[in-house]
């Protein structure tokens, strides 16, 4: 995250006013919102900033020389792979997969295969206006899953939600509205913040 960013949240959370914030952060995206996609996802890990500097450290040495490690990029050679040959590929990878499974934080995701979704919606335009888009779906529930360890926690305290820029970005204010509203029991100060994959 910049240093921007952190700015902007610590002042968001702080309602401008001077103090110390102690934040869990949430780092969140999403994958198959394409046409065609068999399967919507919005994933998340929960940690706290010292946490993810020390992550973020190990995981920049493993991914270089590239600079911002795109999934789908690395699977069809493309980006800043292209031109890469799949030992090569293999071994970022392997390096990459070691960092991800030595963190010592919780990760969540939600998913919709979409051919159900699509049966089950079949004829249901009054369940389909209250369900929202697949991608809404995912978001919300993913926040509120994260919502519920805090609760189960009792956990007060604040947490800023990172999420990359996306087309989505109306729906998801609007959704992590509701969940402010209705959906925090313990009144966490949350915050929703969006930036660039880089970011």
């Amino acid at each position: 995250m910049s240093a921007r960013l952190v700015h902007e949240m610590s002042r968001m959370l702080l309602a401008d006013s001077d103090g110390w914030v102690i934040v869990q952060k949430v780092y969140m995206d999403e994958s198959g919102t394409h046409d065609g996609s068999p399967v919507v996802t919005v994933a998340a890990y929960v940690a706290r900033p010292r946490q993810c500097q020390e992550w973020t450290k190990r995981w920049n040495v493993a991914k270089r020389p590239i600079k911002v490690f795109h999934a789908v990029d690395c699977h069809n050679f493309a980006g800043e792979f292209e031109g890469w040959k799949e030992p090569q590929r293999t071994d970022l990878v392997k390096r990459c997969l070691s960092v991800i499974a030595e963190s010592d934080f919780p990760g969540v995701v939600v998913g919709i295969q979409m051919n159900e979704f699509e049966k089950a919606m079949e004829g249901r335009p009054d369940l389909r206006s209250v369900f929202g888009t697949p991608y809404i779906a995912c978001f919300q529930w993913t926040v509120q899953i994260i919502m519920n360890f805090a609760l189960g926690a009792d956990n007060c305290e604040r947490i800023g939600f990172v999420h990359e820029f996306n087309d989505y970005r109306h729906e998801a204010l609007e959704a992590f509205g509701w969940i402010k509203r209705h959906a925090n029991p313990l009144g966490n100060i949350i915050g929703l913040q969006f930036a660039e994959k880089g970011d």
